[in-house]
Formats: C-alpha cells, structure tokens, sequence
C-alpha cells in the first residue's frame, strides 16, 4: 500500500506556492537537491508528473494541481490533529518574512534554536525586500516579519540599529570630476533609501 509522507506534500505545496525550487528550498531550510530528490519519490508514488522544472520556474501539471488540492487539505487536517490532542506545547504554523541579506547573516542559527525550542512549530520563510514584506503582512500573507525599515504608521518594534559605511575595493580612487560607481541594494530596500538619502545630502554634481 502507498502511503503519503506529510513531508514530502508540505515541499510539493510549498514549491507550488513559490513556483521556483530555489525559492522552495530556501523556505524549507534544504538544498535544492534535497527538494528536487523529495519531488522526485512524490512523483514516483503517485506515478504522475507532478511539476514541469524550468530554469527559473516550477510550474504544476493537471495532475500536479489535483495533488495540491489534496496535500492542502491532508497538511491543514494533519495542523488541526496536532492542534487538538497536543496540550500545553507550542504548536501550528508561523509565515516569516525577511530579507535576503539579512537571511543570510541571521537566519540558519536562528532557525536552529527555533527548531530546537519549537519542533511542533511549522515555519515558512519568505525572502523579499522590505517593502515586499509589508504589503504581505497587510495583505495577511505574513504573520510576522523582520525588515531594515518601519512603515509609515510607525507600527513594529525596533530589535536593533545598524549602522552603514562606506567600503571600496582596494587600492580604488575616486576621480573628482568623473562618475562614482556604486554598488546598491534593490528598489524597495530600506538600506537604499538611506543610502540615497545620505548622498543627497552631499555636495555631487
């Protein structure tokens, strides 16, 4: 008899929702072999192609959007089981959002001394910029985000300051009559605005 680990769907469910398994992967805390070996074995029980892999997209096949009705409704059955009969331990599904470079400096220790303190936790992980992020969290996509801003309405509490400088290669002069070269975050990242909004101040041509 086949049986469907609950693993394996939440991957299929979370690369469905991202539509990239780079993305998916990152959400997951695995590699994307990983990711692509887990699709693989759903693939083989079903005995179905399930996602048709691009270079930077996974999109669904007929088949593939027939099995993530069913993985959402095992996975939400499954959160409600474990919300039921475990009493007085943390437990559910959390949405975090946090940009890429912060995920990258904070994020795999974060996460391990998250797990370890709330293994019944379920946490998904978006990468984005912040103002992305935002609109996520007001539009109810997020639960809980960590961005390099603060909203117009002040809303959000403020866990730490950094503060930016200036680095150049080695050896690099500035030409004063010629352009400065500059390497910057997306639009949307807060570290970009104050960026721009220090050069602004400067006396540049």
């Amino acid at each position: 008899m086949v049986h469907l680990d609950l693993t394996l769907l939440h991957s299929f469910k979370t690369i469905a929702e991202s539509k990239n398994i780079s993305v998916a992967s990152q959400r997951l805390n695995k590699t994307q072999a990983a990711v692509s070996i887990q699709m693989k074995k759903l693939e083989d029980l079903v005995g179905e192609r399930l996602i048709v892999r691009g270079h930077q997209t996974a999109e669904l096949t007929s088949q593939g959007e027939r099995m993530l009705q069913y993985a959402t409704n095992m996975l939400a059955l499954s959160d409600e089981a474990i919300d039921y009969f475990v009493k007085g331990e943390v437990c559910g599904s959390v949405r975090f959002g946090i940009p890429d470079d912060y995920a990258s400096a904070f994020l795999s220790p974060a996460l391990k001394e998250f797990t370890q303190r709330h293994p019944r936790v379920n946490l998904k992980i978006r990468n984005d910029i912040s103002q992305n992020l935002f609109t996520a969290l007001e539009d109810g996509e997020l639960d809980i985000a960590l961005v390099t801003q603060r909203n117009a309405d002040g809303n959000g509490e403020i866990l730490r300051c950094d503060q930016l400088q200036w680095v150049s290669a080695a050896g690099f002069n500035v030409d004063p009559n010629g352009p400065i070269p500059l390497a910057l975050y997306p639009h949307g990242c807060g570290y970009r605005r104050q960026i721009l909004s220090a050069l602004s101040g400067c006396p540049l041509d």
